[in-house]
């Protein structure tokens, strides 16, 4: 059997788990995590409805004007999947999970926090590409430390620079201790999100060349980006 689950990134240093777990019978070739994108549509529809029903259990519930639980979580796992019509990931997905001293507060966090997990993915993303690259030697030690520093240098405005993310969840419940807990999940374009990327990097390349300037365009193909990086929902063997 397989499980994965989304790992919630959190603000308060306390060990929260993640979203639920969800079975998969299938696995890879090589007996490696499986891609995200190769989950069904129909085991994501019947999972939303499992943990739909754990979160009203443990007390989340939904803010006024919001979507029914069971469409929130059935909107994140479904971007979470979603390909375009060459097969590569339409969404790059991200969560957070913050306890603050009130709702707009922890909804505020969560909602920065998600955002500088998702640039993290894409500079996980990126950071892998510029490993690849080298490696095939398409580019030289000294074009890859310039991008490896520009890259580093641009996480923060990668993440001031998303604007409107599409909020797939957003719930809350009240802690027995007054503090209030909010879990929020965040879909974004991935195609954008690269531009985003490349044009922060090419902001904070010291020493950027026009020809290297040209090797990060061809690296940043949304292509080459790996399906297994749009988010951190992940599948690992029991």
């Amino acid at each position: 059997m397989k499980k994965n689950y989304v790992s919630l990134v959190l603000m308060t240093a306390i060990a929260l788990t993640s979203c639920d777990t969800f079975k998969k019978t299938s696995s890879t070739s090589n007996g490696g995590p499986a891609p995200v994108s190769s989950i069904s549509r129909k085991e994501v529809l019947k999972q939303a409805k499992k943990d739909a029903k754990k979160y009203r259990k443990e007390g989340f519930r939904t803010f006024i004007g919001g979507l029914p639980l069971e469409r929130q979580i059935e909107g994140a796992w479904l971007k979470t999947i979603e390909v375009d019509d060459r097969g590569l990931n339409e969404y790059i997905v991200a969560n957070a999970r913050v306890i603050g001293g009130n709702t707009s507060g922890a909804k505020m966090q969560a909602l920065h926090q998600a955002k500088v997990e998702m640039a993290g993915l894409i500079s996980t993303s990126v950071a892998a590409l510029i490993e690849s690259s080298t490696a095939n030697s398409e580019l030289s030690q000294q074009e890859a430390v310039s991008l490896n520093k520009a890259l580093q240098a641009s996480k923060e405005l990668i993440t001031a620079d998303f604007g409107r993310v599409s909020v797939e969840i957003e719930i809350y419940r009240e802690l027995s201790n007054r503090n209030v807990e909010v879990i929020t999940c965040l879909a974004y374009s991935s195609r954008q999100a690269f531009e985003i990327a490349k044009k922060n990097m090419v902001q904070k390349m010291e020493d950027g060349t026009e020809a290297l300037h040209k090797k990060l365009d061809s690296l940043m193909g949304l292509d080459k980006f790996a399906p297994q990086t749009n988010t951190n929902l992940k599948i690992e063997d029991e």
